[in-house]
């Protein structure tokens, strides 16, 4: 089985994977250093009917039709990766076995896996271009293994790594073949200069999620139940400086309480909250003098010992920032 030989990238593919696939079909570069939101959830449909990893979608999407995808980081070693296709990743373990070696050797020792990998590229090159396996390797938390230092302060084992990766990138027999190697990581600045500044070494940004994205994934997670009726059973971060959501109505169904959350929780991701319906009483309640909470209308902040006895009720083991009151 070969790759494709053309550089055609469906149109629902985010625009980071669309230049990915452009650089590596202009055969300028086999090597790419994926960095930025590499640790987040993506769509592995068209549909947005299922996600999962940036890995899972480089094995199911981007190399899906590949002979062979190799995954490595320095806490689970060197193993075939095929998403969640378990009939492909079967014949995967078979063919990595007789092509690359005997891959639980390099479970925890990242020389033995380079070496394994070294040896593996060069004998693909030896079998020249019709008789050559299709191949990524992707190389996830890069960092710890080939950090940001000086040729001389580096260990022995993690300049071996660098160079290595340098004579994969730079070598044109490699980039003949269907082969393509994915540093991942979240800041390239934790990388090794040698690696971000090479010429031969494409960078591909993975951006944050932007406002469709992001209510795509709220969708699919959401399923077939209203908006409403989720958040009004638990707090979701809003865009304010302190978010806020009203949880529950209070008893007399005028007012309702909220939780705040403080804001560097990333927007999308819901904490684990469960509100119940406390009634609030406004004559013991002051107006709020904090920041980026009294701008609201008709809300005001709870006493401080008010405010934590509430939350606890309602989470015990953290403290909010803020309680506040909002007129319903």
């Amino acid at each position: 089985m070969t790759a494709p030989n053309h550089a055609r990238v469906p149109e629902w593919f985010p625009p980071w994977a669309a230049e990915l696939s452009g650089l590596y079909f202009s055969g300028s570069t086999s090597l790419f250093v994926l960095r930025g939101n590499v640790h987040d959830q993506v769509p592995l449909a068209s549909d947005g009917s299922s996600y999962g990893s940036l890995a899972d979608f480089l094995a199911e999407q981007v190399f899906g039709r590949w002979d062979l995808v190799l995954y490595y980081d320095l806490a689970r070693g060197l193993r075939p990766f095929a998403g969640r296709d378990g009939a492909r990743l079967k014949e995967m373990v078979v063919y990595a076995n007789e092509k690359v070696g005997d891959l639980a050797a390099a479970r925890k020792d990242s020389s033995t896996a380079f070496a394994l990998l070294d040896r593996f590229v060069q004998n693909n090159i030896m079998s020249g271009e019709d008789k050559s396996s299709s191949a990524a390797i992707i190389i996830d938390h890069a960092s710890f293994l080939i950090p940001s230092g000086e040729p001389g302060r580096l260990s022995a084992a993690a300049s071996q790594q660098v160079v290595t990766l340098l004579n994969w990138a730079a070598s044109p027999h490699v980039k003949r073949l269907n082969m393509a190697f994915i540093l991942m990581d979240e800041s390239s600045a934790a990388l090794s200069e040698r690696i971000t500044s090479n010429p031969y070494i494409s960078e591909v940004t993975v951006p944050m999620p932007d406002e469709a994205a992001r209510e795509l994934f709220l969708k699919h997670s959401v399923g077939n139940r209203d908006f409403s009726s989720v958040s009004t059973r638990s707090c979701w971060p809003s865009r304010s400086p302190v978010h806020s959501r009203s949880c529950s109505p209070s008893g007399n169904g005028s007012q309702r309480w909220c939780c705040a959350i403080p804001s560097s929780r990333r927007l999308g991701r819901a904490p684990s909250l469960r509100c119940r319906s406390r009634p609030c009483s406004i004559s013991r309640c002051r107006p709020s003098s904090r920041g980026g909470s009294s701008s609201g209308r008709g809300r005001l902040m709870i006493s401080s010992s008010e405010c934590k006895r509430r939350w606890r009720q309602c989470r015990p083991r953290s403290l909010p920032r803020a309680c506040l009151v909002s007129r319903a």
